[in-house]
């Protein structure tokens, strides 16, 4: 714990430049809030210009007056920086003196492969906004050249080293005090999160039988600690998802399935999180004294007691009994909520009570988690209200079927109407010409039969 007047001083083990600021502000800064990265600057600007090294000390009451802030949001934005890997914070041995070593922050391919930044960002940005951003700094700017590689090599250029050679180095190299064997600082190019995790000791007696020992690497542990706390693991979580056959397998574990496995899994909590907050946001009734009395009644009858008196004291048909006894033990519905079930399924359908319209309002009432009867009254209230409001705004849009039709159409209609009058007209003229033809012909044979008597009179 940091006193409250403590002294301070800074280092860095490299030199923070320009791309360092520009991965600060695009990918740090949406997660850890601008006064985290205004300290961090402040910070570098401490240390010496254009290369690594040692700040002097000074109090914590520079510092503040330095940001125009306060003590608590002072430490809560250094603990953000220290949570992310952007500092790192060292007690001295003199009593509240503190180092703080800064670290450059994460280039982007490997901010995105990790997946507590990822979600952190991708939680604050959107996201789509979060790919478009990925698609910029990664996927764009990491493309392999085509080509033939036609690089000199060193040999080619300088010629080749000689043993000899090679014993000079080493003997300068020690008159230096060089040491070849010491690894590179493994925060050269930024720090991961650190998540404090319980120990995974437990995990790895139980898996290893299935893993050896050289595959549970420390890395392997890093990185399953930190899939632990973003979906926030327990032990037997991590067990159960280890032991799956696409995850662990040949004595290895693939840490990308176990990573697709999580994310699945994840999903579908999810679901169950929204039934719940859909419960939530139900509405609210007042429910009245006969109704709150006739919940009561509902808690203290059985199923078979409710539906025997629906049918005045008569026996309970076989399947009524069968279906009772599926909303008890397969739906694990309590006694008092399966009486609402039921009885609102009989005041609605007119008394009956279709097997797999109850079991399919049994299922949803068990997602919402329904297990009282008062809850289960509210529910089944609440649909009813839904339904009325269903019918009216039906019957609404029955009574705006005459609206009036674009002018457009309107001239449309009027053109198929002249066009029908005008076909009517060419069919009338065509029958009347018809009946004059049959009129005329009528008088024609008439006029023949009336000559033909003549002409036969004459002849006699």
């Amino acid at each position: 714990m940091l006193y409250k007047d403590y002294i301070w001083r800074c280092r860095s083990k490299r030199p923070i430049n320009h791309s360092d600021i520009f991965n600060m502000l695009n990918l740090y800064q949406p997660v850890i809030g601008p006064l985290a990265v205004s300290l961090y600057l402040t910070y570098f600007y401490h240390l010496p210009l254009n290369q690594a090294g040692i700040s002097c000390f000074y109090n914590l009451s520079y510092l503040l007056k330095l940001m125009a802030t306060t003590y608590d949001k002072l430490a809560k934005a250094r603990n953000i920086l220290e949570a992310v890997g952007l500092l790192t914070c060292y007690e001295l041995i003199e009593n509240e003196k503190y180092d703080f070593l800064l670290l450059p922050p994460l280039s982007p391919p490997k901010f995105f492969q990790s997946d507590v930044l990822c979600f952190s960002l991708c939680k604050v940005l959107g996201k789509e906004r979060f790919f478009l951003l990925r698609k910029k700094l990664v996927d764009d700017y990491i493309v392999e050249p085509k080509g033939k590689d036609v690089t000199k090599s060193f040999q080619a250029v300088f010629g080749k080293l000689t043993p000899f050679d090679f014993k000079q180095d080493l003997v300068v190299f020690k008159e230096c005090g060089l040491d070849l064997t010491k690894d590179v600082d493994k925060y050269e190019d930024g720090k991961y999160p650190y998540v404090d995790f319980k120990d995974l000791a437990w995990v790895k007696a139980k898996i290893s039988n299935f893993v050896s020992e050289d595959v549970w690497t420390k890395d392997l542990e890093d990185k399953i600690r930190e899939l632990a706390f973003l979906y926030k693991l327990t032990d037997e979580d991590i067990l159960k998802a280890l032991q799956n056959p696409n995850v662990t397998r040949d004595g290895t574990i693939d840490i990308e399935n176990l990573r697709s496995f999580l994310k699945s899994q994840y999903s579908f909590s999810l679901q169950d999180v929204a039934c719940k907050e859909e419960k939530k946001k139900e509405v609210i009734f007042n429910l009245s004294k006969e109704e709150l009395k006739h919940i009561e009644q509902l808690e203290n009858l059985s199923p078979l007691q409710l539906l025997s008196f629906y049918q005045s004291g008569s026996k309970v048909a076989l399947t009524d009994i069968e279906l009772v006894d599926s909303l008890s033990h397969n739906f694990k519905l309590p006694n008092e909520v399966i009486n609402v079930l039921l009885e609102y399924v009989l005041l609605k359908y007119d008394y009956k009570l279709p097997r797999n319209l109850v079991e399919k309002i049994a299922a949803h009432w068990k997602r919402l988690g329904i297990k009282t009867a008062k809850e289960a009254f509210i529910q089944a209230k609440s649909q009813v209200l839904y339904t009325k409001k269903q019918k009216k705004r039906k019957n609404n849009l029955n009574k705006d079927v005459s609206l009036k039709l674009p002018k457009s159409m309107y001239e449309q209609q009027e053109a198929l109407t002249m066009d029908e009058i005008a076909v009517t007209k060419n069919i009338e003229e065509d029958m009347k010409v018809k009946e004059l033809k049959l009129r005329l012909q009528d008088k024609i044979n008439k006029m023949q039969d009336i000559l033909k008597k003549g002409t036969n009179l004459e002849e006699k």
